[in-house]
This record gives C-alpha cells, sequence and structure tokens, in this order.
C-alpha cells in the first residue's frame, strides 16, 4: 500500500483573526490506494444507530444525504482525536503527525493525526458541526468521509481563548475503512436530496481550483461521484450542470488531471465544480460521463436531507436459515428511504451462478419452491426506488436446504425364508421433513415414492438365491432421484443351518506357541460346511471338514475369539449359523533375577546370573546386560558374566522370559543394578 500526506495551506497569522468565526484551515486526511477490482461487492446499508453524539448526527446525516450507511463511533479513536486536537491548539500547529518531545504529544494523537481530516479555526464559538460542514465543502476531505466503505469513525475537539487557533478538530477516516467492497456509484449530494452548502471557500490543499482555470474562491460547492476503490477515472468530454434546467459555468477534474488527479484514483472519483456559488431553493443536475458510463442525478440547496435512494434493506427468510430439500421458502425484503420501493430476488445454487427469479416488481416477497438439491444456498433481495434503473442496495441471506441423511430398512422374518413367503418390509428414515419412501427389489421399483414406510413382499414362485431389497428417501416435495437409502440382502432359500457347536483342546486356555485343536459341529442342515476365524480373520474356507488345528506359535498372549461358520453345502450366504469361544493364550507371568554376588564386586569378578520364571509351558530365557543381548532366548536358565576389563560403574542385568514356540519379543522381565569398582 501507498501513503500519501498532501501540504496544508491557511491564512498567515498576522491576517487570520480577521476571519469570522467559521473560517478554519483543513487538511487533507491520508489517501489510501487499495488492489483494483474489475466487480465492487455490494454491501448492505445499515440504519443511524440511536443516541449519536451531535457530531455524529450531523457526519451520519451526511453519510444518509448520499444514501450511505450510518457509521459508528470507536471511543479510542475520539480519545486520540482529542489529544491531537489539543496538540494543534496548545502548539498553535496544523500537522498530520506529532513530533515526540514538543508539549502535548501522544502517542494516541500521533496516530489519530495520521488517519484524520484535521481542523483549526481561531475562534472558540466554532461548532464541532461547522466543523464537520467544513469538510463537506472541501472535495478530498469529502471524499473520505462519503466512502461506502468506511464503517466507524472517531472525532475529537479542543477549545481554549488564547493567541493562535482557538479550536482545533479531528476525524479519523481511515482506520475504519476496510478499502474493500463498498456500494457503488455514490453521488455527492445524494440523488434527490437536499443540502445545505453552497459554496467552495478555499482553504484545502490540495487546492481544488488549481485544477480549473481561471477559477477563484469563493466557487460553487464541489460535487463529486465515485465509482469503485483505486479506480482509475476518465471523464467524458460532453458534461452539464444546470440550475432550474439553465446551464451554469462548471469544471471538471478526473483521475487524469495533472494537478490534483492523482488524489482521485484512490477512490475513483470525478469532482465537478461550478463556478459560482449555488442558490438556495435552486434545483441542480449533474450529468457526465465516467469511464464511458453516463450518470445523472439531481440535488436542491436547502435544509440537510437524504437522498429518495433506498437507504438500508433488510431481508428474511421463512422458515429461516434452513428447511428441507423440496421446501417452500417466503423470501421478504424490506426497504427504507424510497417512497417507491422495488424489488427482485435472486438464488444462488451450489456451485452454481446466481439466477434471477423475480424480476423489479413492487412485490416484496418470492415464494421459492426448493427442488432436490441440498447444500448452502446464496438468497439475494435487491431493492431501489421506480425512477431509478439500478438498485441502491442489496442484502444476502445464507441458506441451507438439508436432504435425508440416513435410512434403515428391516424385513419381517428375517432372512433367510422358504419360497412363498410373504416378508414386510419396514424403512425408518432421518429427513428434516416429511420423508417419501420408494421400494425395490433386486434394482427394480415395486412401489413408488409415497409417505407409506412399508411393503409387503411375496416371495412366491422366485427362485432361491439372493435378493437385494432397497428402500430409497427423500423430502416430500424433493426432485431428487434420492437422499439416503438402505439396502438388505435377502436370501430366498429351504432351511437353513440353524445352530453351530465349537469346542477347543485343551480346553479355555493354553501356553502361547501351543497347537490348539477346534472340533465343530452343526445341526438344521443337512450337509453342514464349517469354515474357522481366529480373531475375525478366516484361517480354513467352508469346506464339510469340522476341524482345525490352530498354531499358536508366535501369537501374543491374550485373548482370543475362535469361530466357527456353518452353512449348509451350496449356500451362498455368508454363514447361516455361527458359533464363537474365548480363547486364552497364556504367557510367562513372572521372573526373579538374582547373582552369585552381591554387588559391589571389583572388576574382573566372574558373576553368575541365575532366573527362574512363572510360565504356564517351558520358558526360554533371555540376558542382557546395560541393554545388550548377551545371552539369546534358551532354555538354560544362566549366565556367567565376566567383568574382566569392565569398567567400573553400574550395570544394568536384565532377564526376558517367555515360553518356548512364542513369538514374542519377552513377556516378562527382571532387572536389578550391579555395581563394579
Amino acid at each position: 500500500m501507498s501513503l500519501g500526506l498532501s501540504a496544508l495551506s491557511w491564512p498567515q497569522t498576522a491576517t487570520r483573526r480577521l476571519a469570522v468565526a467559521a473560517l478554519g484551515a483543513l487538511c487533507l486526511g491520508v489517501l489510501w490506494a487499495e488492489s483494483s477490482s474489475a466487480d465492487h461487492a455490494r454491501v448492505s446499508i445499515n440504519s443511524k444507530p440511536a443516541a449519536a453524539p451531535p457530531w455524529l448526527a450531523r457526519f451520519n446525516a451526511w453519510r444518509g444525504n448520499a444514501a450511505l450507511p450510518a457509521l459508528t463511533e470507536n471511543a479510542t479513536w475520539s480519545q486520540g482525536d482529542y489529544d491531537h486536537a489539543l496538540y494543534m491548539v496548545k502548539n498553535n500547529l496544523i500537522t498530520h503527525y506529532e513530533t515526540s518531545g514538543t508539549p502535548y504529544y501522544t502517542s494516541a494523537g500521533d496516530t489519530a493525526a495520521r488517519n484524520s481530516n484535521i481542523y483549526v479555526s481561531s475562534s472558540t464559538s466554532t461548532t464541532d458541526d461547522q466543523a464537520i460542514d467544513w469538510w463537506m465543502q472541501a472535495p478530498f476531505h469529502a471524499l473520505g468521509m462519503e466512502d461506502p466503505r468506511l464503517t466507524s469513525t472517531g472525532f475529537g475537539s479542543y477549545r481554549e481563548s488564547k493567541s493562535g487557533w482557538d479550536m482545533g478538530a479531528a476525524l479519523d477516516v481511515l482506520r475504519g475503512n476496510s478499502f474493500s467492497g463498498g456500494n457503488y456509484p455514490v453521488y455527492f449530494p445524494g440523488n434527490g436530496s437536499t443540502e445545505p452548502l453552497t459554496s467552495y471557500t478555499g482553504n484545502e490543499s490540495p487546492d481544488p481550483l488549481q485544477a480549473c482555470s481561471g477559477y477563484t474562491a469563493p466557487a460553487g460547492l464541489p460535487v463529486f461521484i465515485q465509482v469503485g476503490g483505486n479506480v482509475a477515472t476518465t471523464a467524458g468530454a460532453v458534461h452539464s450542470f444546470t440550475a432550474n434546467g439553465a446551464p451554469l459555468a462548471h469544471c471538471v477534474i478526473d483521475s487524469h488531471n495533472s494537478a490534483v488527479g492523482s488524489n482521485l484514483t484512490s477512490r475513483g472519483a470525478v469532482i465537478l465544480i461550478p463556478r459560482q456559488p449555488l442558490q438556495s431553493g435552486v434545483k441542480y443536475t449533474v450529468a457526465l460521463t465516467v469511464n464511458n458510463i453516463p450518470y445523472t442525478w439531481s440535488f436542491t440547496v436547502g435544509v440537510l436531507g437524504n437522498a429518495l435512494t433506498c437507504a438500508t434493506l433488510s431481508a428474511t427468510a421463512t422458515p429461516a436459515a434452513r428447511s428441507a430439500t423440496g421446501a417452500q421458502v417466503t423470501i421478504t425484503g424490506n426497504a427504507t428511504n424510497c417512497p417507491n420501493p422495488q424489488y427482485r430476488f435472486y438464488v444462488q445454487a451450489p456451485g452454481a451462478a446466481q439466477q434471477l427469479v423475480q424480476d423489479w416488481s413492487s412485490l416484496n416477497t418470492y415464494l421459492w419452491t426448493s427442488t432436490g438439491q441440498a447444500g448452502a444456498y446464496k438468497l439475494e433481495v435487491d431493492a431501489k426506488d421506480a425512477s431509478e434503473a439500478a438498485y441502491d442496495v442489496y442484502a444476502r441471506l445464507n441458506y441451507s436446504l438439508s436432504a435425508c441423511t440416513g435410512s434403515t430398512l428391516t424385513a419381517s422374518p428375517p432372512s433367510p425364508s422358504p419360497p412363498g413367503t410373504s416378508v414386510g418390509l419396514t424403512a425408518t428414515a432421518t429427513c428434516p421433513g416429511t420423508a417419501n419412501y420408494r421400494f425395490l427389489v433386486n434394482g427394480g421399483v415395486v412401489q413408488g415414492y409415497g409417505p407409506a414406510n412399508t411393503f409387503a413382499w411375496s416371495t412366491t414362485g422366485l427362485a432361491q438365491g439372493t435378493y437385494s431389497l432397497e428402500v430409497d428417501v427423500r423430502n416430500q416435495g424433493s426432485t431428487a432421484g434420492y437422499e439416503a437409502w438402505a439396502i438388505v440382502s435377502y436370501r430366498v432359500t429351504f432351511p437353513a443351518c440353524s445352530s453351530a457347536s465349537l469346542a477347543a483342546s485343551p480346553a479355555g486356555r493354553a501356553a502361547t506357541g501351543s497347537t490348539v485343536a477346534l472340533s465343530a459341529s452343526a445341526s438344521g442342515c443337512p450337509t453342514p460346511t464349517y469354515r474357522f476365524l481366529v480373531g475375525g480373520t478366516v484361517v480354513q474356507g467352508y469346506s464339510p471338514t469340522t476341524t482345525f488345528s490352530w498354531n499358536a506359535a508366535g501369537k501374543a498372549p491374550g485373548t482370543y475369539t475362535l469361530e466357527v461358520d456353518v452353512r449348509n453345502q451350496g449356500s451362498t450366504a455368508g454363514y447361516e449359523a455361527w458359533s464363537t469361544v474365548s480363547y486364552t493364550l497364556a504367557g510367562c507371568s513372572a521372573v526373579r533375577l538374582t547373582t552369585s554376588k552381591t554387588s559391589p564386586q571389583v572388576h574382573g569378578t566372574p558373576i553368575v546370573l541365575t532366573a527362574a520364571a512363572t510360565c504356564p509351558g517351558a520358558p526360554e530365557y533371555r540376558f542382557l546386560v546395560a541393554g545388550v543381548v548377551v545371552q539369546n532366548y534358551g532354555a538354560t536358565s544362566t549366565y556367567s558374566w565376566t567383568t574382566t576389563g569392565k569398567s567400573p560403574g553400574a550395570y544394568t542385568l536384565e532377564v526376558d522370559v517367555r515360553d518356548q514356540g512364542s513369538g514374542g519379543g519377552y513377556e516378562a522381565w527382571a532387572m536389578s543394578s550391579f555395581n563394579l569398582s
């Protein structure tokens, strides 16, 4: 970003006491450049906050005149503006900064100075409203005050009767500006409005009159248009300024003006200055072209009043915020300030372009019949006065359409059943609206969408086999093929295996590394086949074999689920019956480690390590010294540790133990510390 500060001009000290009370000197606020954008986002205009301080009420009245949103006060910024006003009056200075070490310097005042319009006067009777109005007749100050992106501000003033400046004021126009978005164009004065100012009396830097050959103060009130942030402006050669229809002399300044144009690009502005002051009660009309787009607006000199454009717009949806797919949603807009409001409505579906669904009319509601696409929608209402061509304000709502999220399907009697059985299908659904159900068998619709959640399926005449039973669900009114579904497989077959049993030998538990014999049986089916599983993993596929030898070598100690599945020969069911047993592989549970000599010993002394383990099977021992294996797993429970050449110090002696055949690193361990001197 780039910052630009302009110099200040004001009457010399020797003559300023001769000025009237309203006379003051102006200094232009910082001009801020932002990234350009071909599309300027539109924003809704807010209403004026209640119980605003007088200066803010006056400021917001000027913004309302241009159909701009009212501002809120930032009390911290206001304190800084007060500090800088005090600094200017006390030191007889008018600067956009404060110098450390100068009396009344504050950091907050310095920051405020760099972000504010500033003003000084030689009279303590100058009011805050007069300061606001002075800035409004100075176009380079007024541009920042009438920026549509500005949302908050601060203001401070100070007065003291003395020699030099007696009153100072500062108005923050930068820190509350996001420099993004904004509702354009902005007309000043507002189209159809009334305003009290008639002239430009000078004392602004840069002086806009330097761009108008032969013009001197007092000239007419500068009027302007803003078409977007950081937009270079080119005014067309044909333009007019009329008073009750009579043409008046004027000059037009765009961003290409060599004298002051660089100050206009940041706000996409064009200024028109009448050569002579305006007259009370006269209606003035401005017509000009900016960047090949024609603009026309009118205003009347009188009391300060709003434009006839719509100032605020609220939008609501009923039901609010979210609804079911297929639901009907009423969108309502309410505009203020425009005597003959008109509305148009847009709907933007997820991932799609915005669609106009109801064009301009006086009807402020639209009944949106949603469809089957769930997701986040954007609903938009635009508003304008009937006398205008383009919208003034708009409001957007985020709206969610929710689909059915789940369903279940159950069959009674449960699968399997013999051919000829009537199977009752019952569905449930999780839907934000009223659920509709559709039933299918093997992909073919057997009952179309409707509120009924049951279907009686006749299996008479059907071949034996597995059938896919499906229910699709969607919200009533939805046009989606389906939003959720559930599928179950159902086997039509003659009697299947009804039960299974499983036994293990040895029963219940064995040592790690053992071999366990599994034996199964089945009932209810003439030719059963068996499948064996350990821990849910198939270890022997379906066959007539009723036994399986489980080699537990390498298995870790713990509890295992042993399972047998049974089904009749020829069946394609995953299983028809099953049985499980819980089986424990037990490892060594404890080990003790002793040494032939007690610690400490002189290095070189032979030490015998002896281990004793508690194991369900045959134990294996592994010895380690200082974490290094010195004797690997084996049946030997002792180890002779040669300490010759070992450095004095503490050594960790360890024994690991496991059942013979176990694949675990260890099942139990013991450690002791031994010192060599």
